[in-house]
């Protein structure tokens, strides 16, 4: 028996899961949602900053490899994990106090002083020890030598308050950066991107990615990415000292921005201001995860702003393959139809970056759900294949199946569907076959809605589509647990998580496997949003509502979590 209430879907499974997600949020650890127990392979160590002054082995990171995850069922436990359990009791150690502390964005904390730098714009960058060039060099020295010269570019016109530059250019400050930057360290951290940090963000594709070739920015957005999961101390540090000047190198990009002299509209540099894009928005998630406080404050207040401006520069609308119904083998284009995923798939992660701000922290949604005209995903056997002639053997498959032959439906379609008082058998099994990121999508977007009928002073109309949306979404991934498909509209579905194949794990499924959390958390603030204004006619002073927007210490997101079955935040 199917129930619209939130009391409901705990029973089905939800309670072993929510607690954790409090713990988490209230620990303030938000950035260890992902993989816990999974761990590259220890390497050698990068030099370590002298000035750093903590014990490389004991500090915290405020990365995603150190907690449990948010939203895994296994091993739940109502308890909640003091900021002494997580051992940042002491605040003599302050980097590591700082990296993990989400309760206060101290403007105090965040002001820099006025250096003088002394780095010269005509001293050389070179690490003073750097390897001899071999073949495995080779493909990466022209982007690593970029990406040096840009970043010591960066630090010789710093200016103040920008962001936690290095102050002057020394032969350490030096070794450190090639240590991160350098040829090896690019393909040992690109390598690693691929089996950590892709499954979360799948919107590159990896069989036809090349560093050669690549954007600098990207790679460099990549390889702060990876080191986050680094299970070296030193490595995560190291990677987070110099995350603000590649954050400042990627949004001076001369392709990125809404005011850039390149057009959206020319072909030729189509993909170039894709890379752009694509770079500022790892960099939004890495400094979001990993961060000080003003580099947080930054992008959810400034650099997302721009992230989206320039989405809407190059269109949601344009987000759409085209004409795939006629495909054959003589007219198949797996160059251009690659590039289009790739422009569909960071266009969605707009409205999933967005959510993530809204549950969080309360911020004011910055892309609304009616724009977002990109097309679903197609099935990631499509996306993952690597050769053109598997790709095209899946799509061929994917376009002629009966629950989706002739048909094409952007993310606000999809809504709309929704919507629905009534969906038929069809349309229920063909959203069965969608997958997880798609589903995924439709709940961050459904959170947009969400905060406006939550913060709104007008009560919550019973009757609205919003419930529609709820309860056919939760229809359909009822019957997809149910099903358990092994294919997806034709196409072998992603395997199962399984961390004894390392080599293989990049082609499994991230966080969005845990979308039914994200729509039980908007049942909940559904539920508290009416039961405010019942406490309204009883005479009640409670109210449920937010009063605040862009909090940093998620007051709100803990209390609306703290009305669920006893739990305790």
């Amino acid at each position: 028996m199917e129930s619209d209430s939130y009391e409901e879907s705990i029973r089905g499974g939800a309670t072993q899961s929510l607690p954790i997600f409090i713990r988490i949020l209230s620990s303030f650890a938000i950035t260890g949602i992902f993989d816990p127990e999974f761990a590259i392979p220890v390497s050698s160590k990068p030099p370590t900053r002298g000035n750093s002054g903590h014990d490389g082995g004991q500090l915290l990171t405020w990365g995603l490899p150190d907690c449990i995850t948010m939203m895994d069922a296994e091993g739940a436990t109502t308890s909640c994990t003091s900021l002494a359990d997580l051992g940042l009791g002491d605040r003599s150690s302050q980097c590591a106090y700082e990296a993990c502390n989400l309760i206060d964005e101290n403007p105090e904390v965040d002001t820099l002083q006025n250096t003088q730098n002394s780095m010269e714009a005509t001293e050389p960058w070179t690490a003073s020890s750097e390897p001899s060039l071999s073949t495995e060099y080779d493909e990466c020295s022209r982007v690593s030598n970029e990406i040096l010269s840009r970043l010591r570019s960066e630090i010789s016109q710093r200016r103040t308050g920008q962001g936690s530059y290095p102050q002057q250019g020394t032969s350490q400050l030096t070794d450190e950066c090639f240590a991160l930057f350098g040829p090896s360290s690019l393909k040992k951290f690109t390598q690693e991107y691929w089996s950590t940090w892709y499954i979360h963000w799948p919107v590159l594709h990896r069989a036809t990615f090349q560093i050669s070739i690549a954007s600098t920015g990207l790679v460099a957005s990549l390889v702060l990415l990876a080191a986050s999961y680094s299970p070296d101390a030193a490595t995560r540090e190291l990677a987070r000292y110099w995350a603000d000047a590649v954050e400042a190198m990627v949004f001076e990009d001369e392709f990125f921005g809404s005011n850039t002299v390149y057009s959206a509209l020319n072909g030729a540099c189509l993909e170039k201001r894709l890379r752009a894009l694509q770079a500022a928005h790892a960099m939004c998630i890495y400094q979001t995860f990993e961060g000080n406080h003003a580099a947080r404050r930054r992008i959810r207040r400034g650099r997302f702003n721009e992230v989206v401006a320039m989405a809407r520069e190059l269109g949601f609308q344009n987000g759409r393959h085209t004409d795939l119904q006629y495909v054959t083998e003589d007219t198949f284009d797996w160059k251009e139809f690659i590039l289009k995923e790739e422009l569909i798939r960071t266009l969605t992660y707009m409205v999933v970056l967005d959510s993530g701000f809204i549950i969080i922290y309360n911020s004011v949604p910055r892309v609304m759900v009616p724009e977002i005209q990109a097309d679903l995903v197609c099935p990631e056997a499509c996306f993952q294949a690597t050769t053109e002639s598997e790709c095209l053997h899946h799509l061929l498959a994917w376009i002629s199946h009966p629950l989706w032959k002739g048909r094409r439906m952007s993310i606000a379609d999809a809504v709309q569907v929704l919507s629905r008082n009534d969906l038929d058998s069809e349309t229920q099994q063909m959203f069965t076959q969608f997958g997880d990121l798609n589903l995924f999508v439709l709940t961050s977007a459904l959170h947009s809605t969400v905060f406006y009928i939550r913060n709104s002073i007008f009560p919550f109309d019973q009757a609205s589509a919003v419930l529609n949306i709820m309860r056919n979404w939760r229809r359909i991934w009822m019957l997809r647990e149910l099903m358990r498909f092994q294919e997806l509209f034709g196409t072998p579905a992603q395997p199962l998580e399984n961390g004894s194949v390392q080599g293989e794990r990049w082609k499994q499924t991230g966080f969005m496997k845990d979308a039914l959390q994200f729509w039980l958390l908007a049942q909940v603030m559904l539920d508290s949003k009416n039961s405010g204004r019942l406490d309204k006619r009883s005479g009640s002073s409670d109210n449920s509502s937010p009063c605040q927007f862009d909090q940093p210490s998620m007051r709100d997101l803990k209390r609306y979590l703290g009305k669920l079955g006893g739990i305790s935040t």
